[in-house]
């Protein structure tokens, strides 16, 4: 699965670097399925979007949180997407 973090502006204003860190602390079990990759924007803040965002396989969430993160790839993992 492709993880994208945002690491634009202000999603690095509002977490980005935390997202980061808390992925690089996760359990490799959790990491090996994912290619994690950073993005520089995904113009998504203007369309009612919360910073910061990530995407994965190109579904954007937001308001994402280092906690919400590990619960939202464990939630992908298990849909098999």
């Amino acid at each position: 699965m492709n993880l994208k973090i945002c690491v634009g502006t202000t999603c690095h204003l509002l977490g980005a670097p935390s997202l980061i860190d808390a992925y690089e602390k996760m359990d490799p079990k959790i990491k090996k399925s994912f290619n994690m990759e950073y993005a520089t924007c995904f113009s998504a803040c203007q369309n009612q979007y919360i910073p910061p965002i990530i995407s994965i396989n190109d579904q954007l969430f937001d308001n994402v949180t280092p906690e919400s993160l590990k619960k939202i790839l464990i939630e992908q993992l298990e849909k098999g997407e």
